[in-house]
């Protein structure tokens, strides 16, 4: 007689940890940040004054080669919390807690990074209501410690792909890539 056993365990998080632990990781292997710099990255997830973290890989001309982004839909995210999912379960297939597309788009952008001899560097786009508030876009500036960024120069067009997190709908992942540079 043969039998097969299946265990499978489950984690719970609140929304927001879930969110700023995915941002925490892909922060963590993508670029290199102090514990201070990633703490603040939180806060301002917490209060929801970061909408967008982005990371880009650059060439030894500053030329933009590759981006990697984590977006965050606050509307979406209300809409998930009215609806009584202010927890969301994960199970074994979110290897150390990172969710599957988040792991994929970590692992495209790192050996495109390697492969390209990229160096990387990050950015931040605030909730439109603080962009539209100039005093309180230099406030929330000043708090979590980030300056004025001025954008990137691609060096070709670029190509990519763009996922949405089953488990956190209000989350899309993507990442751009400029494959030839001649």
């Amino acid at each position: 007689m043969t039998s097969t056993r299946t265990h499978t365990s489950t984690k719970t998080y609140t929304r927001v940890a879930l969110i700023k632990e995915q941002v925490r990781r892909l922060l963590r292997r993508t670029v290199k940040l102090s514990s201070e710099a990633l703490s603040k990255i939180g806060m301002g997830i917490d209060n929801r004054w970061i909408r967008k973290v982005t990371i880009y890989a650059m060439n030894n001309e500053n030329l933009c080669r590759g981006e990697l982004i984590f977006e965050i839909d606050w509307e979406e995210y209300d809409f998930q919390v009215s609806k009584g999912k202010a927890s969301v379960t994960i199970d074994g297939r979110w290897v150390d807690d990172t969710a599957i597309e988040v792991d994929e788009i970590i692992n495209l952008f790192n050996d495109f990074v390697t492969t390209y001899s990229l160096l990387t560097k990050c950015s931040y786009t605030y909730s439109q209501e603080i962009i539209n508030d100039e005093s309180e876009h230099v406030r929330i500036r000043e708090i979590l410690g980030h300056v004025p960024f001025e954008g990137v120069k691609w060096a070709k067009d670029k190509h990519g792909i763009v996922h949405q997190i089953p488990e956190l709908p209000e989350v899309t992942v993507g990442c751009f890539l400029v494959e030839d540079e001649e």
